[in-house]
């Protein structure tokens, strides 16, 4: 008797244990089936399958297994020595007691000895004072039973979002139908591009399927798809779309889900304007050139442009294609398509590519680049008529300068320059402000003898004329340098008097010594003069400046200009 006592108290632990753990495993059953078909709902949604099938199977699936379970686990063999142990584990200061009494097998009949006594009456006055139902606590008894009915609840929100019924079959916004799938489906195009649709069955073949288009203010139009062949595949395209759309399939009274077909644009430039501010000297206003990737100005030209874009951009640059790859980031007017660059400054030949993006990442696309000349400031063209070459007049003599001058942006000033035997520099200005691309004539009479030379003096001349250059300073150009010699009046003379075929004579007859030596310590001086306008060249202060000792350009007898 006092056995059977002690087995209908491990049955209530048992039971308590056996309902914990059907709680757990049909929580489970359900926590399945709500995401089997959240996942099954997926696939239709994506892949337009779907089944009116899938409802009853699942809710069935569920419903039996939970029974199953609960079955199995409430009427189940009974393990006294399972649930002693799981007792003892939770009751340590049994000390092995319950098992012990538990597992004492008296033959029906038959009453136990004085030891089994003591085990059972023993293990019977513990159950009075501990609860063995602890084994399994109140607190995850009951919460195994809330997740039961949260599973469930869970199940039941997911499962009816399965069902295709008549209702939906034929609503234009009806879940995806069975056995067919759409491409591109939600899809992005670039405005312009065709969108091209494929609708492939896995079952039997509708006798006709309709592209069913609605784009934002306009009433929606029907394309019918055509069969490829054999294939169980259905086509048909929308050309040049310009606006963001949706589409569905419409077939055998039935229709897919609806696709959007965003569109989108990459940056690009509509139109560049720029403004051309020259330099002063050029005397030229601005001028400002609309719709153009070129241009060609005089160094030192600044260029102000404006670019104006499809629409808003992120970032713009201009970026050179020589090996440099010089970057000039350009300046942009929030919420507006537009990009400037406020000054560039023309020194040099270079071409650029404008490079946007826009807020999404996309950049433009290749297109023609920017080309940007810079035309020379030019030195002035002097060129020398009179005299034509190293003249011998006498002190007394007048030497006649004549030629022409002519630049692209102006003369401010020419005239001559001259030294006597080494001395320092004289300028004598002969005229001032020649237009720009105007030929002017000049002539000059220069008296010698009211610049002081006598007989035996050396006299060394040249023509020049003042512009201004690339940096906006003054710039002086020259003549090649030419050479007087200045011989006795007498000695003049008497040549002039002589018949022309007596100078040839005695010319044929050779100098005087003394004359041969003169000569040629002249022709020394004329070269140590040169070479020392040739070192100088470069280092001629500006014009206006006072004069240093002899420049020297090299002679060249041709009269052209020299910078």
């Amino acid at each position: 008797m006092m056995e059977a006592h002690l087995r209908e108290r491990l049955k209530r632990v048992i039971a308590r244990r056996q309902w914990y753990l059907a709680a757990w495993s049909v929580a489970a059953t359900w926590a399945g089936v709500a995401l089997l078909g959240a996942l099954l709902y997926f696939i239709g949604r994506q892949t337009a399958w779907t089944s009116a099938a899938t409802l009853p199977v699942l809710a069935c699936a569920g419903l039996g297994v939970s029974v199953w379970l609960l079955f199995r686990q409430i009427e189940g063999k009974v393990d006294y020595r399972d649930i002693a142990r799981h007792i003892e584990r939770r009751h340590p200061d049994l000390k092995g007691l319950l098992i012990t009494a538990v597992q004492q097998e008296l033959p029906p009949g038959q009453t136990p000895n004085y030891l089994q006594y003591r085990v059972l009456q023993q293990a019977l006055d513990l159950s009075n004072v501990q609860d063995w139902r602890d084994v399994v606590p109140k607190s995850r008894f009951w919460l195994a039973q809330g997740l039961n009915l949260v599973a469930f609840a869970l199940a039941m929100l997911v499962l009816p979002k399965l069902y295709v019924g008549p209702s939906t079959i034929n609503a234009p916004s009806a879940a995806p139908l069975w056995g067919v799938s759409v491409d591109p489906g939600d899809t992005t195009l670039e405005k312009g591009e065709s969108l091209v649709v494929l609708a492939k069955f896995g079952g039997q073949l509708p006798t006709g399927v309709d592209l069913v288009v609605r784009t934002s203010g306009q009433q929606a139009r029907q394309i019918a798809l055509v069969k490829n062949l054999s294939d169980p595949v259905f086509s048909g395209s929308v050309t040049e779309v310009a606006q963001d759309l949706t589409y569905h399939l419409e077939y055998a009274g039935r229709s897919t889900q609806e696709y959007k077909v965003t569109v989108f644009e990459h940056p690009r430039l509509e139109r560049a304007d720029v403004v051309l501010k020259f330099p002063a000297y050029t005397g030229r206003r601005d001028n400002p050139i609309n719709n153009t990737r070129r241009v060609s100005a005089v160094e030192g030209t600044q260029m102000a442009w404006t670019f104006n874009l499809n629409k808003p951009v992120k970032s713009a640059q201009l970026v050179s294609r020589d090996t440099e790859k010089k970057v000039i980031p350009l300046e942009l007017e929030a919420g507006k398509a537009i990009a400037r660059l406020a000054k560039l400054d023309l020194t040099e030949n270079v071409s650029y590519d404008l490079q946007l993006v826009d807020t999404d990442g996309r950049a433009n696309k290749p297109d023609q680049p920017f080309v940007f000349n810079a035309l020379a400031n030019r030195v002035p063209e002097i060129k020398l008529t009179s005299p034509r070459g190293d003249v011998k007049p006498s002190a007394v003599e007048e030497v006649a300068f004549a030629g022409t001058i002519l630049d692209d942006f102006g003369v401010s000033a020419y005239g001559i320059g001259y030294s006597v035997s080494g001395s320092d520099d004289k300028v004598i200005e002969i005229g001032k402000e020649i237009p720009a691309q105007e030929k002017r004539n000049f002539s000059h009479l220069l008296a010698l003898e009211e610049i002081g030379v006598r007989s035996q003096d050396l006299v060394a001349w040249y023509v020049w004329a003042d512009d201004i250059g690339p940096d906006g300073n003054v710039r002086r150009t020259t003549t090649d340098l030419f050479f007087g010699e200045i011989r006795p009046f007498d000695q003049v003379f008497r040549e002039n008097q002589q018949p022309a075929d007596r100078q040839q004579q005695q010319q044929q007859a050779g100098q005087p010594g003394s004359q041969q030596q003169r000569q040629r310590l002249i022709d020394q001086q004329k070269q140590i003069i040169t070479a020392t306008w040739n070192l100088q060249r470069n280092n001629r202060p500006p014009a206006g400046a006072a004069p240093t000792r002899t420049p020297t350009p090299a002679r060249g007898g041709t009269g052209g200009a020299k910078k």
